[in-house]
């Protein structure tokens, strides 16, 4: 049997967040490799599941994006501009594929932001592709 695929993501406590992770824990051939959120959070350095109200998974809550993505090969990130601009700049600098679906980016970004720069010149609808991908997850996940 293969290793579980390590997933991170991004703002944890958010809707989205919480969302995104009860996703991956319940996909078979999936863990949760880490989780960040904006430095000062009350759930830095809280076990995962215990900020979350539940038993402990052994997942320590971070503020440095850089050591989880480290442990990662993918990162969900739903969370605000700015920071899916830094996180994108870290995910295409360790290789990781990197699922956005943060809203609100403006030309700006994608103009400053590698990863999604690229998409775009390969014929890839961005914003079409975020959409899609936030209203496929939204349909199976959010009640």
């Amino acid at each position: 049997m293969s290793e579980p695929v390590g997933i991170a993501v991004t703002g944890a406590s958010g809707r989205m967040g919480r969302m995104l992770i009860r996703a991956v824990e319940e996909t078979p051939g999936a863990k949760i490799s880490g989780v960040t959120e904006r430095p000062g959070h009350d759930w830095i350095g809280r076990d995962l599941g215990e900020a979350l109200g539940g038993a402990p998974t052994g997942v320590t809550v971070s503020d440095d994006p850089l050591e989880v993505f480290a442990r990662s090969q993918a990162v969900l990130d739903f969370t605000a501009p700015a920071a899916t601009v830094a996180y994108a700049e870290l995910a295409a600098q360790a290789r990781l594929v990197h699922v956005i679906g943060t809203t609100g980016l403006e030309r700006e970004d994608l103009e400053t932001t590698p990863l999604l720069h690229l998409l775009e010149r390969a014929g890839f609808d961005a914003a079409s592709a975020r959409q899609t991908i936030s209203a496929a997850l939204a349909d199976d996940y959010v009640a």
